[in-house]
């Protein structure tokens, strides 16, 4: 998907036909074409899939919007937003499962304006855990330009060949729950635990970052490293909880560039970078790290962040992830280890290392129809004494769970 525009902030998105084929597929009777030339705009339409969405025809440029959500009929909690506004072009077609509503953020409230009432969120259940699935799925392949379709694809060959590490998390962890689900049978222990746990964070921290003007650039980085992504959205929220304010930079995603993951602001004319690094060998499916093993990653990490960023004002955020392992009293220890042996560029103002652990347990998740699940990310931050620079303390807050 490439956005064309963001004019004209009253009027509804709109998808402009990018190629002959039809922009959507899904799994109804019928089609839905332009209203003035009849050119085939969603095969296989469903119209509980479809609310008020706006597309422009290729051929003709007429815009024919699907029906709105029908009247005092509760939304489902299974929905993916085009946004506000904007021209987005899609060359089609983008499948769209019968669990996921496709709508737009007027519409959104429109419907729950006048809807009488939302139903109670019942039990998780298989169910509610794929229609989860199906529809970050599609944000994700809508966002990324289709980036994660061939991420998964290129996950079924490898577990085809007895691949045994994932070659991909994030298509491992949707292939992995869509399993779950199609064998009705949640697994909250282990790698089924952990799957699932990728999935539910990352939707949480998706959510929360959806209007996002690099939202864009955020899906295609999850679909490279879904690890260093979650560490920069994680600490882009525990920078938000704090009342402080960062962004996400056009090199996210690692791909095609040496600027900084992220950067923020000293004041309105001193900006500093934020590098995030999440190294192979402390992130599952590699054993739990060792105190010693931390500390050299942390040093190799500092060396090159000052390498990236030549030397200047910069955070350094760390990611370390493990299903069972309690990380953060031996991060610390570590960090301190790191930072008493001088180990940290004086480049460095602040380390932030995010440690996601914990065991999986099942919890109610109010206003969702799929499951909590009991792993949690903790931030371990601490100044670099060696630094000499201009980023105050106060600039990444305390150190407090994301």
């Amino acid at each position: 998907m490439k956005l064309l525009s963001t004019a004209g902030t009253e009027s509804p998105p709109i998808v402009a036909q990018g190629s002959h084929s039809p922009v959507f597929e899904g799994d109804g009777p019928a089609d839905f074409g332009c209203t003035r030339c009849g050119k085939l705009l969603i095969r296989g339409y469903w119209p509980h899939s479809f609310a008020a969405v706006c597309i422009e025809c290729i051929s003709c440029s007429a815009v024919s919007c699907t029906p709105a959500w029908p009247e005092g009929e509760p939304l489902p909690e299974n929905f993916m937003t085009l946004g506000k506004s904007g021209i987005f072009r899609i060359n089609g077609p983008v499948r769209v499962p019968r669990s996921v509503l496709v709508t737009c953020d007027a519409e959104l409230d429109r419907a729950r304006t006048v809807a009488a009432a939302l139903p109670l969120s019942p039990d998780p259940n298989t169910e509610d855990l794929r229609g989860m699935v199906d529809s970050l799925r599609l944000q994700i392949t809508i966002l990324s330009g289709c980036q994660l379709q061939r991420a998964i694809e290129s996950e079924k060959r490898a577990q085809a060949a007895h691949r045994r590490e994932p070659l991909n998390l994030l298509a491992w962890s949707i292939l992995a729950v869509e399993g779950q689900a199609e064998r009705r049978s949640l697994e909250l222990q282990g790698p089924g635990g952990f799957a699932l746990d990728n999935l539910i964070r990352l939707r949480s921290l998706l959510e929360r970052w959806a209007r996002h003007p690099r939202i864009a650039v955020v899906a295609r980085s999850v679909c490279h490293d879904m690890p260093h992504t979650l560490a920069a959205l994680a600490f882009a929220d525990h920078m938000h909880r704090a009342g402080l304010q960062v962004n996400f930079t056009d090199d996210l995603d690692g791909v095609g560039g040496r600027s900084a993951d992220m950067y923020g602001y000293v004041d309105p004319e001193t900006r500093y970078a934020i590098e995030v690094k999440a190294p192979k060998s402390l992130c599952w499916p590699a054993t739990a790290p060792t105190r010693d093993c931390l500390v050299s990653r942390l040093k190799k990490a500092s060396r090159e962040v000052s390498e990236q960023r030549a030397g200047a004002d910069a955070v350094l955020v760390f990611a370390v992830t493990h299903p069972a392992h309690d990380l953060k009293a031996l991060v610390d220890s570590a960090l301190l280890e790191a930072l008493e042996r001088r180990q940290i560029s004086s480049s460095i103002a602040v380390v932030a290392v995010a440690c996601s652990s914990g065991q999986p347990t099942l919890s109610p998740n109010a206003g969702r129809e799929y499951p909590a699940v009991g792993f949690h990310t903790d931030f371990v931050v601490r100044t670099n004494p060696r630094y000499v620079g201009s980023i105050e303390w106060h600039v990444v807050g305390p150190s407090a769970p994301a």
